[in-house]
């Protein structure tokens, strides 16, 4: 399932017809990445990857492993909002949650703010 946070999607879109493909460069996963947005991977080789269009924007980050030692995706996604919290004045969480893609473990949250150029996200 591919989502976009795009205040203007082109319209009609399709993953399908209207996109190009992003393989890792070290062949960890590839994704589809839409028509007018920009993947720019990370140079430290830990897989992450920086999709933006305009205003919009998208953080694919690579987690391997399991066991004790791993991080779990709730943990991943509240060190990202904390980071963020730095680059944004009134950061407010919306919602979170677990949720299954294609049978992996996933946590998800939306969250608002306003950035240093005081634009409304």
């Amino acid at each position: 399932m591919i989502q976009s946070n795009d205040p203007a999607p082109p319209p009609n879109w399709n993953a399908h017809t209207n996109s190009h493909g992003y393989r890792d460069d070290q062949g960890r996963y590839s994704l589809v990445v839409p028509d007018g947005w920009t993947a720019r991977p990370e140079t430290d080789g830990s897989g992450t990857l920086q999709l933006s269009r305009g205003q919009a924007w998208a953080t694919v980050q690579l987690m391997t492993g399991t066991g004790e030692g791993s991080s779990r995706p709730v943990d991943i996604t509240h060190a990202i909002l904390q980071d963020l919290k730095s680059d944004y004045q009134q950061p407010q969480l919306l919602g979170e949650g677990d949720f299954s893609s294609k049978g992996h473990q996933a946590h998800g949250a939306n969250a608002t703010g306003i950035d240093k150029r005081s634009a409304s996200l």
